[in-house]
């Protein structure tokens, strides 16, 4: 009866090949949209899921980037960012751990990992960060980026 269940399995939809399972259905349908659930980048038009809050979302590097209510968290995969669900943390509170923080970053005085640090995001000008917190500058593990530290701006 092998014959019988493939040909029974195909009816229900459970054997599936390669590029035939897309064909049944249009690439739009395939792709979620901004804000959509997901738990994969493949799931999303942008080809970005936000690992915090599970949602399709966008690359960014600072939170303008980002739409409304969003800010841009680093990614725990791989190097960048993504538009996030301000998930912890804010900007200038205490931390031990990246995971801690809204925008996934903590930072520590050199040589004090083992003190508590304080929560920042990358920034490309002062208007980037909060009061008390909007001092943009590099730091030395920043990847070459601009962070916001403790302070005011340098005019």
């Amino acid at each position: 009866m092998r014959g019988g269940a493939v040909a029974l399995a195909g009816v229900l939809g459970l054997l599936c090949a390669g590029a035939d399972c897309a064909g049944d259905r249009g690439a739009s349908e395939a792709r979620k949209r901004s804000g959509e659930a997901c738990a994969r980048d493949e799931e999303c038009a942008s080809a970005v899921c936000a690992a915090v809050g599970g949602v399709c979302s966008k690359a960014c590097q600072v939170d303008r980037e980002c739409d409304a209510g969003h800010v841009c968290r680093a990614r725990d995969d791989r190097p960048g960012g993504v538009c996030s669900k301000p998930v912890g943390r804010r900007l200038g509170e205490e931390c031990m751990t990246a995971v801690e923080c809204q925008h996934g970053r903590c930072l520590h005085r050199a040589g004090e990992a083992d003190r508590p640090g304080f929560c920042s995001a990358y920034c490309q000008s002062a208007k980037d960060c909060p009061a008390g917190l909007s001092a943009c500058e590099r730091v030395s593990d920043s990847e070459g980026l601009t962070m916001c530290l403790p302070g005011d701006a340098v005019r």
